[in-house]
């Protein structure tokens, strides 16, 4: 039996990856303690009968929330690259060069998050497959939306924080999580653009 070891002996940072549906991939880093899940509880309740037996009334599983702070690599200077920040997922563009203006809208924007960490040292982004030998572990929530987008100066360095949210199931009751791991007997796969 393996005995357990911690993810900062080699990796400290996660890879990020966010995509509008039908929509271009972008990347992100995030530090593995600025993730934080909450919820996708499947709850059960107690229904006592008169007999003095205990009945299970299952209930629909909670939606998944997900606290993020990631860091883009640069400031963006057009709309097909929001790296200056995800202000591009939750608010329209109003051009297409630089300077980039948004504007709040009521429009909503279903998006991926991918998040994946990794001791492959030639792994480029959470969709990307891993090496053989390597350990990984990535989630997959699909059909979610931002809630929350809040930007902040670190120490120099600018952060954003966003608040997501992800129902269990889509309206035909196809699940929108994927969980996946390896201990590095075979490497994960890629995955293909959202549509």
């Amino acid at each position: 039996m393996a005995y357990p070891t911690t993810w900062s002996s080699g990796v400290r940072t996660a890879y990020v990856t966010i995509s509008a549906k039908a929509g271009t991939d972008y990347e992100f880093m995030t530090i593995l303690s600025d993730v934080s899940e909450s919820g996708g509880d499947r709850p059960v309740e107690q229904i006592v009968t008169l007999a003095g037996g205990n009945l299970k009334n299952y209930r629909p599983q909670e939606p998944v929330t997900i606290d993020l702070t990631v860091y883009a690599p640069a400031f963006s200077s057009t709309t097909s690259d929001p790296a200056g920040g995800m202000l591009g997922f939750m608010y329209a563009a109003t051009d297409t060069s630089d300077p980039i203006s948004f504007t709040n809208d009521r429009t909503r924007k279903d998006v991926r998050l991918v998040i994946m960490k990794t001791q492959d040292p030639n792994a480029t982004k959470a969709t990307s497959a891993t090496s053989t030998t390597y350990a990984a572990k990535r989630e997959t929530y699909i059909g979610g939306d931002i809630t929350t987008h809040t930007t902040s100066v670190n120490d120099g360095l600018e952060e954003t924080s966003c608040t997501f949210t992800f129902f269990p199931y889509d309206k035909d009751g196809t699940a929108n999580f994927t969980f996946e791991q390896t201990a590095g007997a075979s490497g994960l796969p890629a995955i293909a653009a959202y549509s």
